[in-house]
Protein backbone atom coordinates (compact mmCIF):
# COMPACT_ATOMS: atom_id res chain seq x y z
CA UNK A 1 0.00 0.00 0.00
CA UNK A 2 1.41 3.38 -1.02
CA UNK A 3 -0.48 5.46 1.55
CA UNK A 4 -2.80 4.81 4.49
CA UNK A 5 -4.67 7.48 6.48
CA UNK A 6 -6.65 6.86 9.64
CA UNK A 7 -9.14 9.31 11.16
CA UNK A 8 -7.50 12.55 10.01
CA UNK A 9 -9.15 15.62 11.57
CA UNK A 10 -8.12 19.27 11.43
CA UNK A 11 -9.40 22.52 12.91
CA UNK A 12 -8.41 26.13 12.24
CA UNK A 13 -10.88 28.77 13.44
CA UNK A 14 -13.52 26.12 12.70
CA UNK A 15 -13.41 22.34 12.11
CA UNK A 16 -12.24 21.67 8.53
CA UNK A 17 -11.71 17.90 8.27
CA UNK A 18 -13.36 15.13 10.25
CA UNK A 19 -12.31 11.47 10.44
CA UNK A 20 -10.75 11.09 6.97
CA UNK A 21 -9.61 7.51 6.36
CA UNK A 22 -8.52 5.94 3.08
CA UNK A 23 -5.70 4.00 1.44
CA UNK A 24 -4.25 4.00 -2.07
CA UNK A 25 -2.24 1.61 -4.20
CA UNK A 26 1.09 2.33 -5.85
CA UNK A 27 0.91 3.70 -9.38
CA UNK A 28 -2.72 4.84 -9.13
CA UNK A 29 -4.29 8.29 -9.41
CA UNK A 30 -6.61 9.35 -6.60
CA UNK A 31 -8.55 12.62 -6.74
CA UNK A 32 -10.07 14.71 -3.96
CA UNK A 33 -13.19 16.29 -5.47
CA UNK A 34 -15.49 18.78 -3.80
CA UNK A 35 -16.63 22.40 -3.60
CA UNK A 36 -14.15 25.17 -2.84
CA UNK A 37 -13.34 25.50 0.85
CA UNK A 38 -14.03 21.87 1.74
CA UNK A 39 -10.53 21.12 3.02
CA UNK A 40 -9.18 19.28 -0.03
CA UNK A 41 -5.94 21.27 -0.12
CA UNK A 42 -5.59 21.08 3.66
CA UNK A 43 -5.78 17.29 3.49
CA UNK A 44 -3.15 17.23 0.75
CA UNK A 45 -0.86 19.51 2.75
CA UNK A 46 -1.20 17.23 5.79
CA UNK A 47 -0.10 14.26 3.68
CA UNK A 48 2.83 16.34 2.40
CA UNK A 49 3.86 17.30 5.94
CA UNK A 50 3.13 21.00 5.32
CA UNK A 51 0.30 21.01 7.88
CA UNK A 52 -0.14 19.01 11.09
CA UNK A 53 -3.36 17.12 11.72
CA UNK A 54 -5.07 17.56 15.11
CA UNK A 55 -6.19 13.93 15.31
CA UNK A 56 -5.54 10.75 13.39
CA UNK A 57 -2.49 9.47 11.57
CA UNK A 58 -1.14 8.52 8.18
CA UNK A 59 1.68 6.30 7.00
CA UNK A 60 3.64 6.06 3.77
CA UNK A 61 7.05 4.89 2.67
CA UNK A 62 6.76 6.83 -0.57
CA UNK A 63 9.16 9.50 -1.75
CA UNK A 64 6.80 12.50 -2.00
CA UNK A 65 6.87 15.51 -4.28
CA UNK A 66 4.43 18.45 -4.35
CA UNK A 67 3.10 20.55 -7.25
CA UNK A 68 1.42 23.78 -6.12
CA UNK A 69 -1.42 25.64 -7.83
CA UNK A 70 1.05 28.38 -8.82
CA UNK A 71 4.28 27.37 -10.60
CA UNK A 72 6.42 29.29 -8.06
CA UNK A 73 9.39 29.63 -10.40
CA UNK A 74 12.33 31.88 -9.52
CA UNK A 75 12.37 34.66 -12.11
CA UNK A 76 16.17 35.04 -12.21
CA UNK A 77 16.77 31.35 -12.92
CA UNK A 78 16.38 29.57 -16.24
CA UNK A 79 13.93 26.70 -16.64
CA UNK A 80 16.85 24.30 -16.25
CA UNK A 81 18.06 25.95 -13.05
CA UNK A 82 14.54 26.07 -11.60
CA UNK A 83 14.11 22.35 -12.21
CA UNK A 84 17.56 21.57 -10.79
CA UNK A 85 16.93 23.52 -7.57
CA UNK A 86 15.88 20.54 -5.37
CA UNK A 87 19.12 18.75 -6.26
CA UNK A 88 21.15 21.92 -5.73
CA UNK A 89 19.72 22.15 -2.21
CA UNK A 90 20.77 18.53 -1.69
CA UNK A 91 24.34 19.44 -2.80
CA UNK A 92 24.36 17.34 -5.98
CA UNK A 93 27.30 18.20 -8.28
CA UNK A 94 26.37 20.73 -10.98
CA UNK A 95 26.91 18.37 -13.92
CA UNK A 96 24.77 15.65 -12.36
CA UNK A 97 21.89 17.94 -11.40
CA UNK A 98 21.89 19.64 -14.82
CA UNK A 99 21.81 16.25 -16.54
CA UNK A 100 18.87 15.13 -14.39
CA UNK A 101 17.10 18.48 -14.88
CA UNK A 102 17.43 18.22 -18.65
CA UNK A 103 15.99 14.70 -18.56
CA UNK A 104 13.12 15.93 -16.40
CA UNK A 105 12.39 18.76 -18.84
CA UNK A 106 12.44 16.25 -21.68
CA UNK A 107 9.77 14.19 -19.86
CA UNK A 108 7.43 17.20 -19.99
CA UNK A 109 8.38 18.19 -23.55
CA UNK A 110 10.42 21.30 -22.68
CA UNK A 111 14.01 20.25 -23.31
CA UNK A 112 14.38 22.98 -25.94
CA UNK A 113 13.19 25.63 -23.46
CA UNK A 114 15.82 24.81 -20.83
CA UNK A 115 17.65 28.12 -21.38
CA UNK A 116 14.55 30.33 -21.07
CA UNK A 117 13.59 32.39 -18.03
CA UNK A 118 10.01 32.28 -16.64
CA UNK A 119 9.00 35.59 -18.24
CA UNK A 120 9.56 33.99 -21.66
CA UNK A 121 7.27 31.04 -20.89
CA UNK A 122 3.51 30.69 -21.30
CA UNK A 123 1.32 29.71 -18.35
CA UNK A 124 1.20 26.11 -19.53
CA UNK A 125 4.97 25.98 -20.00
CA UNK A 126 5.55 27.37 -16.51
CA UNK A 127 3.36 24.66 -15.03
CA UNK A 128 5.25 22.00 -16.98
CA UNK A 129 8.53 23.37 -15.58
CA UNK A 130 7.01 23.14 -12.10
CA UNK A 131 6.01 19.55 -12.84
CA UNK A 132 9.51 18.75 -14.11
CA UNK A 133 10.96 20.17 -10.88
CA UNK A 134 8.69 17.87 -8.86
CA UNK A 135 9.70 14.86 -10.96
CA UNK A 136 13.46 15.37 -10.65
CA UNK A 137 13.55 13.63 -7.26
CA UNK A 138 11.96 10.47 -8.76
CA UNK A 139 8.89 10.50 -6.51
CA UNK A 140 6.71 7.45 -5.85
CA UNK A 141 3.82 9.77 -4.99
CA UNK A 142 3.13 13.11 -6.65
CA UNK A 143 0.82 15.50 -4.77
CA UNK A 144 -0.96 17.97 -7.08
CA UNK A 145 -2.87 20.91 -5.61
CA UNK A 146 -5.10 22.12 -8.49
CA UNK A 147 -2.05 22.68 -10.71
CA UNK A 148 -4.09 23.37 -13.86
CA UNK A 149 -6.86 25.52 -12.36
CA UNK A 150 -5.58 28.83 -13.78
CA UNK A 151 -5.01 27.52 -17.32
CA UNK A 152 -7.28 27.77 -20.33
CA UNK A 153 -9.32 24.66 -21.11
CA UNK A 154 -7.26 23.60 -24.14
CA UNK A 155 -3.96 23.80 -22.24
CA UNK A 156 -5.52 22.10 -19.24
CA UNK A 157 -6.75 19.19 -21.36
CA UNK A 158 -3.34 18.82 -23.00
CA UNK A 159 -1.53 18.75 -19.65
CA UNK A 160 -4.03 16.21 -18.31
CA UNK A 161 -3.07 13.93 -21.19
CA UNK A 162 0.65 14.51 -20.59
CA UNK A 163 0.21 13.73 -16.90
CA UNK A 164 -1.31 10.35 -17.75
CA UNK A 165 1.62 9.58 -20.06
CA UNK A 166 4.07 10.34 -17.24
CA UNK A 167 2.10 8.13 -14.88
CA UNK A 168 2.19 5.22 -17.35
CA UNK A 169 5.87 5.67 -18.21
CA UNK A 170 7.16 6.02 -14.64
CA UNK A 171 4.48 4.23 -12.57
CA UNK A 172 4.06 7.27 -10.31
CA UNK A 173 1.18 7.38 -7.84
CA UNK A 174 -0.65 10.71 -7.76
CA UNK A 175 -3.14 12.52 -5.55
CA UNK A 176 -4.93 15.36 -7.31
CA UNK A 177 -6.98 18.10 -5.67
CA UNK A 178 -9.61 19.43 -8.07
CA UNK A 179 -13.13 20.81 -8.24
CA UNK A 180 -13.32 20.05 -11.97
CA UNK A 181 -15.55 17.02 -12.57
CA UNK A 182 -14.29 16.40 -16.12
CA UNK A 183 -10.65 16.48 -14.98
CA UNK A 184 -11.37 14.08 -12.12
CA UNK A 185 -13.17 11.67 -14.46
CA UNK A 186 -10.42 11.75 -17.08
CA UNK A 187 -7.42 11.37 -14.78
CA UNK A 188 -8.56 9.32 -11.82
CA UNK A 189 -8.61 5.64 -11.01
CA UNK A 190 -10.57 6.58 -7.91
CA UNK A 191 -12.33 9.72 -6.66
CA UNK A 192 -13.00 10.66 -3.04
CA UNK A 193 -15.81 13.23 -2.85
CA UNK A 194 -15.50 15.54 0.16
CA UNK A 195 -18.41 17.51 1.55
CA UNK A 196 -19.96 18.91 4.69
CA UNK A 197 -18.70 21.16 7.45
CA UNK A 198 -16.35 19.80 8.64
CA UNK A 199 -15.58 17.83 5.48
CA UNK A 200 -15.93 14.08 5.39
CA UNK A 201 -15.66 11.54 2.59
CA UNK A 202 -19.21 11.37 1.25
CA UNK A 203 -18.50 9.11 -1.74
CA UNK A 204 -15.69 6.78 -2.79
CA UNK A 205 -15.97 6.11 -6.53
CA UNK A 206 -13.88 3.90 -8.80
CA UNK A 207 -13.27 5.11 -12.38
CA UNK A 208 -12.56 2.20 -14.70
CA UNK A 209 -11.40 3.05 -18.22
CA UNK A 210 -9.11 1.03 -20.44
CA UNK A 211 -5.51 2.20 -20.76
CA UNK A 212 -4.13 4.22 -22.36
CA UNK A 213 -6.64 7.03 -21.85
CA UNK A 214 -6.55 9.44 -24.78
CA UNK A 215 -8.32 12.66 -25.75
CA UNK A 216 -10.95 10.61 -27.62
CA UNK A 217 -12.16 9.18 -24.30
CA UNK A 218 -13.86 12.50 -23.49
CA UNK A 219 -16.34 12.05 -26.37
CA UNK A 220 -17.48 8.55 -25.39
CA UNK A 221 -20.68 7.45 -23.67
CA UNK A 222 -18.73 5.78 -20.85
CA UNK A 223 -16.97 9.06 -20.07
CA UNK A 224 -20.30 10.89 -19.98
CA UNK A 225 -21.58 8.21 -17.61
CA UNK A 226 -18.60 8.66 -15.28
CA UNK A 227 -19.07 12.44 -15.29
CA UNK A 228 -22.75 11.93 -14.47
CA UNK A 229 -21.88 9.75 -11.48
CA UNK A 230 -19.49 12.39 -10.16
CA UNK A 231 -22.08 15.14 -10.65
CA UNK A 232 -24.61 13.07 -8.74
CA UNK A 233 -22.10 12.44 -5.94
CA UNK A 234 -21.42 16.17 -5.64
CA UNK A 235 -25.07 17.06 -5.14
CA UNK A 236 -25.67 17.87 -1.51
CA UNK A 237 -22.01 18.73 -0.84
CA UNK A 238 -22.30 22.43 -1.71
CA UNK A 239 -22.31 23.58 1.92
CA UNK A 240 -18.80 23.41 3.34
Amino acid sequence: MLLQTNGISKKFDRPVLNDISFSMKAGSILSFLGPSGCGKSTLLRIIAGLEKQDHGSFSTKANLSFVFQDPLLLSWRTALDNVALPLEIQKFPRDERNHKALNSLEWVGLKDAAHLHPDALSGGMKMRVSLARALITNPDLLLLDEPFAALDELTRSYLNEELLKLKEQHNIGMILVTHNIFEAAFLSDRVLVLGGAPAQITKDLTISFKSPRTAQLRSTAEFAEAVGKLQSALRGTIQC
